[in-house]
């Protein structure tokens, strides 16, 4: 039997499905790889044999209406393996990133670290979520820009919460008025957060604003000097 060719064709529809990792359908496979809607199914089966007398450990799947790029069973363990010693690893500098973004501006959705970074960090935040790090989103309103959720769908999801370490971001620092952001629903929010919070961290930039717009908590700030909290 000779020995199967990888076409351009079949090239661009493995890494279309490589870059996407989820079941792909027909038609957005057809749309994305400029092949006809018709051909798809004869280009993964031809890419399947090219895997098989490859002796590849991938293999593609059909699943309903869609295809996905898998690795063959025999693998598992070494996959397996690989992910534990991923997961036992020291975070990375891209990963160290996205968290000191979502430490900062808390709550934050995956848009928004993204815009932040300028990339595509997918990746990065299920690598957070693979140390164990959990993530827990709060309800309501998202506003456009910063991406913050506000309102009181927010302030009855964070009030049933108790935190041991709050990392609040602040836009002005006053001996006179406290930490201050020109948001009074933002301000509401994290003020209800450092409340609810033994410890809290006020994160600013460097030189931080002087725009003393609203106040964020005098209970808090009682809190922070009867603490000493850093």
């Amino acid at each position: 039997m000779p020995e199967q060719q990888q076409t351009k064709e079949m090239a661009r529809l493995e890494a279309i499905l490589f870059a996407c990792g989820d079941p792909v359908s027909v038609s957005r496979l057809a749309d994305a790889s400029g092949l006809p809607e018709a051909s798809i199914p004869n280009w993964m089966q031809q890419l399947e044999e090219f895997y098989q007398q490859a002796g590849s450990s991938l293999t593609v799947q059909k699943l309903g209406e869609s295809w996905q790029l898998c690795t063959r069973e025999q693998y598992a363990n070494y996959i397996r393996l690989a992910l534990v010693t991923k997961k036992a690893a020291p975070l990375s500098n891209a990963a160290m990133e996205a968290l000191t973004i979502v430490a900062y501006n808390q709550p934050v959705t995956k848009s928004f670290v993204e815009h932040v970074r300028g990339i595509d960090s997918s990746s990065m935040i299920n690598s957070l979520v693979e140390k164990g790090l959990l993530v827990y989103v709060a309800g309501g309103l998202l506003k456009p820009g910063t991406q913050a959720l506000v309102g009181a769908a927010a302030r009855e999801s964070i009030g049933r919460y108790n935190f041991t370490k709050a990392f609040i971001g602040t836009n002005g620092i006053s001996l006179g008025h406290g930490y201050t952001t020109p948001d009074i629903e933002e301000a509401s929010i994290k003020s209800l957060a450092i409340d609810h919070s033994y410890v809290s961290y006020v994160l600013a930039d460097s030189p931080v604003d002087t725009i003393y717009l609203s106040e964020l908590s005098p209970a808090a700030l009682k809190r922070r000097t009867e603490m000493k909290l850093e």
